[in-house]
């Protein structure tokens, strides 16, 4: 899944391990800033330049409003 993330073609749940190199690249944008601390983390990463897609922002929402629902703590 990662490749097609890389090259725009989605979104993706993984450990910060996983996509590291791709951050420190600017490869891989995290919109929500630090990840949180946890023992179940996700991050919702994708490319910066998507950061202002109207479909990224409902799908992010409609994801944190689902979310907030079971995690009361998750971050804002």
């Amino acid at each position: 899944m990662k490749p097609d993330v890389l090259h725009g073609l989605g979104l993706t749940v993984v450990p910060t391990s996983y996509i590291r190199e791709e951050l420190q690249r600017g490869q891989l944008h995290m919109p929500f800033g630090e990840p949180v601390q946890s023992d179940d983390s996700y991050h919702l990463v994708y490319p910066e330049r998507k950061s202002h897609n109207p479909s990224v922002i409902v799908f992010r929402d409609w994801l944190l409003r689902g979310l907030r629902k079971n995690v009361p703590d998750i971050a804002r």
